[in-house]
């Protein structure tokens, strides 16, 4: 797939740019968020940028920016499951690398969940 180099919306003071996959995505509707920690490595490591886009809808095995309610910021992770209801009760669960870890979150009690759809260049935010 054919990719495109664009300056993304950021938190932060550094000029970033991404290489992204293109496709119908509107790149005024992503953003940037910098890593910590290393739970995600080797996908992501401490300080890396993640570009995010919240209209692309995430699937089991994509990376993901996870906001529970009453969380300080959102987390990075992989997503495993996502069921709002059915015959199994509502659950999202996503994994961590480093320590291996999955976490379970009540879909109600999420804020948000958005699927990273490629990493930037240009140091952190």
């Amino acid at each position: 797939m054919e990719s495109i180099q664009t300056e993304l919306p950021q938190i932060g003071s550094l000029p970033i740019t991404a290489e992204i996959e293109a496709r119908a995505i509107d790149v005024k509707q992503v953003y940037a968020i910098s890593i910590v920690g290393d739970c995600m490595a080797p996908a992501f490591r401490h300080n890396e940028v993640a570009v995010v886009c919240p209209l692309s809808t995430p699937a089991a095995g994509d990376n993901v920016v996870i906001w529970p309610e009453g969380a300080e910021r959102p987390l990075l992770k992989q997503l495993v499951f996502w069921t709002t209801g059915g015959d199994i009760e509502p659950v999202i669960i996503v994994e961590q690398f480093e320590p291996p870890e999955h976490l379970y979150f009540e879909p109600s009690k999420v804020r948000a969940v958005h699927k990273v759809i490629g990493k930037a260049e240009g140091g952190a935010l």
